[in-house]
């Protein structure tokens, strides 16, 4: 079983048990859901409500009702199982692009290195030969990513790569 960083929970909020949890997740969609499993310090709770304030996920665990059950968890990583996601074929999460090879008409421009998350839309740092470059995974630059040989195909991207 692979355990994945989810976020960190950095506050109760208001007197009822909810928790803000921040993260940067990018199949936060996967994990809403009544009695999802989560890890907090190696054990075991499943959300009980879910509901997005600014930047936060607001959470609720085991049924807990109380600002006095849920204290000990403030600044607490959360984390969950790569299988209780129940990805499908195409799908990947971002940290899986890490090391990945990125091929462009059959050229290979050179492999991932970092992802870089904005508000907008998320960067993959490519690297070949000292020099490096980025890459938004947009449709506009992404074909596809072949998860299990770690090769990402990209459209227009070499020309993201101008010295």
């Amino acid at each position: 079983m692979t355990k994945i960083y989810l976020g960190k929970i950095v506050s109760p909020h208001g007197i009822k048990g909810e928790l803000k949890l921040l993260s940067n997740f990018d199949k936060l969609a996967k994990i809403c859901k009544e009695n999802f499993p989560i890890y907090i310090n190696d054990k075991k709770y499943t959300l009980t409500s879910f509901r997005y304030h600014k930047q936060y996920l607001l959470i609720s665990l085991n049924n807990y009702t109380n600002i006095n059950e849920v204290l000990f968890l403030v600044n607490s990583d959360v984390y969950i199982e790569r299988e209780d996601l129940e990805l499908t074929t195409d799908e990947y999460l971002l940290e899986d692009l890490i090391g990945a090879t990125v091929i462009e008409e059959d050229e290979k421009l050179g492999q991932i290195s970092e992802i870089i998350m904005t508000k907008q839309y998320n960067l993959v740092r490519i690297i070949n030969n000292q020099d490096n470059f980025l890459v938004p995974l947009i449709s506009q630059y992404i074909i596809s990513f072949d998860s299990a040989n770690k090769i990402l195909k990209t459209k227009n991207a070499k020309m993201l790569n101008i010295k």
